[in-house]
């Protein structure tokens, strides 16, 4: 298996004590291959297409239900001029300065020009500002970026951590980020410990209207796109909802 160093343009590397910097596995940030025994399936194929013009969409299923051979069968089948990256994820990579890590190896072999990552102070993982630059070349990119993240995972977890990401990582310039990141990991949290205040259904309505908001009223990249996935998620799945 390939290791590489990323490259001194889109390095991982940083200044001081964030100097130091995993290597990038290439089968990581890798497209599989198809097996030559692969059936095209275009029904598939379509509903993939269709949800990758949205901000986020889950493919789930059992164990071995084909689901990472279902995206890479899109991908090889695609005429979508859109860049596709790839970056099949494990456990190691919960840990923030990996994953951004791993991120921008996989963009930057998509094709895609985005800055090299800034780690922050400390305990802070990352640099709000490497954030902040990430979220707006992504959001001005054409033609638009599609990320696959290759893993199995409970979407609950994933959308709290995401919801606490963008509550850390405001930089607090304007309210409807500063206050709206947290409301939003509020509500999060609730809808995943299925303790809603309310009607999951209401929680829900007010997220979408935090979501509103925010988009419509900050300032930079980061809080104008903290409620995407979120949203997008939730929308994707009942599984919040407890059914």
């Amino acid at each position: 298996m390939r290791m590489s160093r990323p490259d001194t343009h889109g390095s991982t590397r940083s200044r001081g004590r964030a100097d130091t910097y995993d290597p990038v596995l290439t089968a990581k940030v890798t497209v599989p291959d198809l097996p030559g025994w692969a059936v095209a399936r275009p029904r598939i194929d379509k509903l993939i297409a269709d949800g990758t013009r949205g901000p986020l969409t889950l493919v789930a299923g059992p164990p071995g239900a084909g689901k990472t051979m279902a995206i890479a069968a899109w991908a090889a089948a695609s005429c979508n001029p859109a860049a596709l990256a790839w970056l099949t994820v494990d456990g190691r990579d919960n840990r923030p300065r990996v994953f951004w890590s791993y991120v921008v190896a996989a963009l930057r072999r998509a094709g895609v020009a985005v800055p090299r990552v800034r780690f922050g102070p400390g305990r802070v993982a990352v640099d709000h500002a490497f954030l902040a630059n990430l979220a707006s070349a992504l959001a001005a990119h054409d033609p638009p970026v599609v990320l696959v993240l290759d893993d199995t995972t409970p979407l609950g977890p994933i959308l709290a951590r995401i919801a606490a990401f963008f509550r850390d990582e405001s930089c607090g310039q304007c309210v409807p980020c500063r206050v709206g990141t947290v409301r939003q990991e509020e509500l999060v949290s609730r809808l995943v410990r299925r303790r809603p205040l309310g009607s999951v259904d209401a929680e829900r309505h007010l997220l979408d209207e935090l979501g509103q908001a925010m988009r419509d009223a900050s300032i930079c990249g980061l809080g104008q796109t903290a409620s995407s996935a979120v949203v997008s998620g939730l929308a994707l799945t009942r599984a919040l909802e407890g059914s």
